[in-house]
């Protein structure tokens, strides 16, 4: 595996991407508020002119003070840019906002795993899925994941996730050999000659 034999990146670099890792959480949970609420897409609508911190407040049910640290979290974070007072999408929240692999991805992990990921260590240590007791008593998310009245059910059934990853990781592996910048995101139909997932 090449792609991963040798250091490619300064240690400025490598500085920034631990300061990454360190506030993943902060700024997963930032931009899920950020498309939840209604400002991604408020930005949005306003085009190439941008909108200002006061058109924003206008059009979504956050304090002035939310909508404040949420537009300078999307700064830091790289979904917005600001010019002369009015705040623009980037490249990166435009995918945030209306790539479907995306969108049922961050909902999968807010809705079903970031809870459960507070018990990874216990799991990697026995081998069972300790994280599951935020749902209840259950062996296997394949089992009662349907049948869940939590959000879980709505981020996607167990049989849709399942087929994706055996797609990725059937596939992945090719697509990063032909073109590591261009893996598919076609999506998967539950049900659709998979029925042995």
């Amino acid at each position: 595996m090449k792609f991963f034999d040798r250091e490619t990146k300064s240690a400025l670099e490598a500085k920034e991407d631990a300061q990454r890792i360190a506030f993943a959480p902060v700024v997963f949970q930032a931009a899920r508020i950020l498309r939840d609420n209604g400002m991604l897409r408020t930005v949005e609508a306003a085009g190439d002119a941008g909108a200002t911190e006061d058109e924003v407040a206008a059009k979504v049910n956050v304090s002035r003070y939310g909508v404040r640290v949420l537009l300078e979290a999307g700064l830091g974070i790289g979904l917005l840019i600001v010019q002369d007072g009015r705040y623009k999408l980037t490249k990166t929240s435009f995918f945030l906002l209306n790539d479907t692999l995306t969108r049922v991805n961050m909902d999968f992990i807010h809705d079903v795993c970031y809870q459960g990921l507070f018990s990874l260590d216990a799991s990697l240590t026995t081998g069972k899925p300790e994280g599951l007791k935020v749902f209840g008593e259950w062996p296997t998310i394949t089992k009662d994941c349907r049948a869940c009245r939590h959000k879980c059910r709505k981020a996607g059934s167990a049989s849709t996730i399942i087929i994706r990853i055996r797609l990725s990781t059937r596939h992945c592996p090719l697509c990063l050999k032909t073109n590591p910048h261009d893996c598919s995101t076609s999506e998967v139909t539950p049900g659709a000659g998979h029925s042995n997932a």
